[in-house]
């Protein structure tokens, strides 16, 4: 009788796996982590923008640039606990960038915190910025500020005049002594023209004004009306 055939070497005894990949604990531990882990060598988020609209319903925000092609889908804004501050985290190449909030696709909103501003060729600005690789936030940042009290001398009334192009339910001047949340005041069409007023103290300065119809339409002063040079100001277009 022929002898029996030895058995391979590798199949002498039972394969075992090391003592850690037996433990469900630890493997269920690994797998959680591995999203993180995979992430650690790729480049971080340089840039955090913010944003806090100031009146009217918000569905979505993004944010738009020179670094994303002016793509106003590309990076959304999130708002995970409805505090009304949305937020994102992008990595951004350094060097000087423009930009602008997007709100409900549709709505361009220029960050009035920047370092600077250039002509959007639309009669606006853009928001300029300059980003390295030091992390920094851009947008809403700070506890939003009183509206200045009226102190020494330089102080004005003006008044703001808004022609709309149809009939609107409410009409209210919007002027943003802070970044974000702008002193509302109700703009009424006192001499049945369609010509709404509204008058307002101003500090010396120029200040961002817009005329919001309907709570929701703004429409941003191209006429330097927030301008305090003490002068009644003409009609908007």
């Amino acid at each position: 009788m022929a002898a029996a055939s030895a058995r391979p070497s590798h199949l002498s005894s039972p394969v075992r796996r090391p003592l850690f990949l037996r433990s469900p604990l630890l493997l269920l531990a690994l797998a959680s982590a591995a999203p993180l882990l995979s992430g650690c060598g790729g480049p971080r988020p340089n840039v955090t923008f913010r944003f806090r609209q100031p009146i009217g319903v918000v569905d979505s925000v993004s944010v738009a640039g020179s670094f994303n092609g002016w793509n106003s889908r590309a990076n959304p804004l999130a708002d995970d606990d409805y505090d009304g501050l949305w937020e994102a985290r992008l990595r951004v190449p350094p060097g000087r960038i423009e930009y602008k909030f997007v709100v409900n696709h549709k709505l361009w909103f220029t960050d009035w915190t920047a370092e600077d501003f250039v002509p959007d060729g639309f009669d606006g600005v853009n928001s300029v910025a300059t980003v390295g690789d030091h992390p920094v936030t851009l947008g809403f940042t700070s506890v939003i500020a009183s509206p200045p009290k009226p102190r020494g001398s330089g102080w004005r009334e003006k008044t703001f005049t808004f022609r709309p192009a149809t009939k609107p339910d409410s009409v209210k001047l919007a002027c943003f002594f802070n970044p974000w949340t702008p002193v509302l005041v109700l703009m009424r069409d006192e001499r049945g023209d369609g010509t709404y007023l509204a008058s307002m103290r101003l500090p010396p300065g120029k200040w961002p004004i817009a005329f919001v119809v309907n709570g929701y339409t703004w429409n941003w002063d191209t006429l330097g009306q927030g301008e305090n040079r003490g002068e009644t100001t003409g009609r908007a277009p």
